[in-house]
């Protein structure tokens, strides 16, 4: 049996109507996999396990209907240090992205700067430690993209300029978080949520 840990399902072909389904062992197949043009306008991801140490973040086209289910997981970098794009996840430009966190945890904690932060009880999954230096540490929103968050703590994410746990870099930006919240996320300029 294959040991599945990011569960990718997109549609392609003439008006969307086929769907298609793999599965991944990193964010980075992943990535590679999205960046090629016969992904279709709708993507739909499913986390089988934790991701806490991604060497990179997950970077979504522009242009797409995107649908995350954490699963009740952790999504996350573990970065001690800032690097250039050291988001968790780009949303590109004019993309409609839903994140849900799935299950529900208590006393979450999360790792950052190398000590372990107590989160309370979170909602669902965690979006972590992301830490950038050109970016958000967390949810990286471009131009025209729709962001809708439910049962998602977005937790220990920093950047060394604005948006720690979210930044909105664009107009007509929409984010609406329902039973989801930021928590001990920092900002060196400004927005540390």
């Amino acid at each position: 049996a294959y040991a599945a840990k990011i569960d990718v399902t997109w549609s392609y072909g003439a008006n969307n109507m086929n769907v298609t389904n793999e599965y991944f062992e990193s964010v980075a197949a992943v990535n590679k996999k999205m960046d090629r043009s016969e992904v279709g306008s709708h993507i739909w991801i499913k986390l089988e396990e934790n991701f806490s140490t991604m060497s990179e973040g997950l970077r979504l086209p522009a242009n797409k209907t995107v649908e995350i289910d954490l699963n009740g997981h952790t999504l996350g970098r573990d970065l001690k240090q800032p690097v250039k794009n050291g988001y968790v996840i780009e949303v590109g430009k004019n993309t409609k992205l839903t994140i849900k966190g799935g299950a529900p945890l208590s006393n979450g904690h999360v790792m950052w700067e190398g000590m372990t932060r107590t989160m309370g009880t979170t909602n669902g999954g965690v979006i972590t430690a992301g830490y950038s230096k050109n970016s958000s540490g967390g949810i990286q929103a471009l131009r025209g993209s729709r962001i809708t968050l439910s049962n998602v703590t977005i937790a220990g994410c920093a950047t060394t300029t604005y948006g720690g746990g979210i930044r909105a870099d664009g107009s007509n930006i929409t984010i609406t978080m329902n039973n989801a919240s930021v928590k001990g996320c920092l900002a060196g300029q400004d927005g540390g949520g």
